[in-house]
């Protein structure tokens, strides 16, 4: 078995091997030290440039809220432009093309409200956002009564979300709008199934004043 001697000798040649590489090939060490240090500080300042940036589009979104909250609607979808256009690889970007429907529709501008919704539901990459935009742009059309365009939204969020938090009140406006377009076979169906799907909660109990209706009428 090789002596301790042996083993020291041995680590002794190898560095001696790698000492007379490197100073044989110095500039070309050099070279790639200075290349690796370069990468670095690249990797460092897009790191820095994005987060920058981020923070950048987070307070345009801000800026874009407080107008909105204080009522100047031309404002906000002034920030909102400028996240459009400098900013769309954040998540703020998301954000605030929602937001730009959220605004239409307080004003009661719903038409214009579904136009933004349908827009965000294609261009929204964090993709827990679609329900939300799928709804309120349901919600737009339930507003402007074209049930023939809000029932069938109503019931696409239902197959692709059945245990989101607002299935319970897409069921409720799927029913509403199935009654004001006079389809009251489908709209008892669906109180009866919230009923189901839903019990002991406040969706069931609205349906079964809902309902109530229906009975009344059965009784004459």
């Amino acid at each position: 078995m090789p002596d301790s001697t042996w083993i020291k000798t041995e680590e002794e040649n190898q560095k001696n091997k790698i000492s007379t590489w490197i100073k044989q090939n110095r500039n070309t060490v050099l070279s790639t030290i200075g290349i690796i240090i370069i990468i670095a500080i690249i990797v460092v300042m897009i790191f820095v440039n994005l987060s920058k940036n981020k923070e950048t589009a987070e307070k345009y979104l801000f800026m874009a809220k407080q107008y909105y909250a204080s009522g100047n609607i031309d404002k906000a979808i002034e920030q909102i432009e400028i996240i459009e256009k400098n900013f769309s690889r954040y998540p703020s970007y998301d954000f605030a093309i929602l937001l730009r429907g959220d605004m239409y529709y307080s004003i009661g501008n719903f038409a214009k409200a579904i136009e933004e919704y349908e827009r965000a539901i294609s261009k929204l990459k964090n993709k827990d956002l679609i329900p939300f935009a799928l709804y309120s742009a349901s919600k737009s059309y339930q507003a402007l009564k074209n049930y023939d365009k809000a029932i069938p939204m109503f019931k696409d969020f239902i197959t692709k979300y059945p245990d989101h938090y607002l299935t319970p009140d897409v069921y409720s406006s799927l029913a509403l709008s199935y009654e004001n377009k006079g389809e009251k076979d489908l709209a008892k169906e669906t109180f009866q199934k919230i009923i189901v799907l839903y019990p002991q909660t406040t969706w069931e109990a609205l349906s079964k004043e809902a309902l109530k209706k229906y009975e009344t009428k059965n009784k004459k």
